[in-house]
């Protein structure tokens, strides 16, 4: 293998490392952008569901107000369940997919953020089958009732599989043209040394007085072209 080849395929898996690293970066930090957003607006809504729990005097109550404050609001679904698990309100969207009411002990107040795959059926939630919900304890009217606040993943899911496919056709696109231009860039940087090559096949005992040409003695290549 020449060192041309050489120079060229360790420029490449350089290059392949850094391409890879900054695809990776830009990946993440998007994802998590998209989520901090998302995660900001689940927290409004639940706010709003949790300062409905308060006002309302009873189940009964706490359902009607619930009813029409999600009747139209399209991104977000809510479902409010006892702390044994009775549920006490779904929005429209939750009827045929309820949400896994998590167990957790009473002294907790806020519930972790996590991403719950749907059935295929429940084509009215993104068409991914994934959700992003939120849940917190909060005073009910009657007891402690544990609210989920749910969206869909589906608009942030097309988004970042879009990023996916750029960095993915663009990263070995670039990777190519570069590894191209590397090894022009080496053969251009390795051409005295051909040039040394035949000029030294060609000093024989009939030609004594050729000498290698030393166009740059001050770099590598002309103090070895001063030496041969």
């Amino acid at each position: 293998m020449s060192i041309r080849i050489k120079m060229t395929l360790w420029y490449g898996a350089v290059l392949a490392t850094v391409l890879a690293l900054f695809g990776a970066t830009v990946f993440v930090m998007m994802r998590h952008q998209l989520r901090t957003r998302l995660d900001a607006g689940l927290n409004r809504e639940l706010a709003e569901v949790a300062e409905e729990a308060q006002e309302a005097g009873s189940d009964a109550r706490l359902r009607e107000r619930l009813a029409q404050s999600f009747k139209h609001l399209g991104d977000y679904e809510v479902q409010v369940s006892s702390a044994d698990g009775e549920v006490i309100f779904q929005s429209e969207g939750l009827k045929e997919t309820p949400l896994p009411v998590p167990s957790v002990p009473q002294s907790f107040k806020r519930l972790d953020y996590e991403t719950v795959p749907l059935p295929a059926r429940s084509l009215t939630l993104g068409s991914l089958g994934r959700l992003r919900v939120a849940g917190e304890l909060i005073p009910g009217p009657t007891s402690t009732v544990v609210v989920q606040m749910a969206t869909s993943l589906a608009s942030d899911d097309h988004e970042l599989s879009e990023l996916l496919l750029i960095l993915l056709l663009s990263g070995p696109l670039a990777l190519a043209a570069a590894l191209g231009g590397g090894y022009l860039l080496a053969r251009k940087a390795l051409a005295p040394v051909d040039l040394m090559a035949r000029t030294a096949g060609e000093i024989t005992s009939n030609h004594l007085h050729r000498r290698i040409d030393v166009p740059n003695p001050g770099d590598e290549l002309g103090r070895l072209a001063q030496t041969l």
